[in-house]
């Protein structure tokens, strides 16, 4: 279930891309806790509802990232429906995090 976890072009089976899903969406969730402490020991930002909507904002550009990496390893990243899609990846990320964006 969690094989190849750092090969974005593997062909995975449904439980190899569920397992992919949750390692990455766990990882996310976890990058968008730091940036939302980092920002609030820094003095950005004041409050646990301001750090948790910095730390949504952190999962867009990781959910953005995570998909083109896949794109770049499949050699999909100039097909048009990936053009388009990661733009949707992003706005589904500033909506609902790493659950959607992913």
């Amino acid at each position: 279930m969690f094989k190849q976890l750092t090969t974005f072009g593997a062909k995975r089976t449904a439980s190899q891309a569920l397992g992919f899903y949750l390692a990455y969406f766990l990882l996310g969730g976890l990058i968008s806790g730091l940036v939302g402490m980092l920002l609030g020991m820094a003095g950005v930002i004041e409050g646990f509802s301001a750090g948790a909507a910095a730390g949504a904002w952190g999962s867009i550009p990781f959910s953005v990232g995570v998909g083109l990496v896949v794109a770049l390893k499949k050699n999909r990243a100039s097909e048009f429906s990936m053009i388009l899609s990661l733009p949707i990846i992003g706005i589904l990320a500033s909506y609902g995090g790493s659950a959607l964006g992913l």
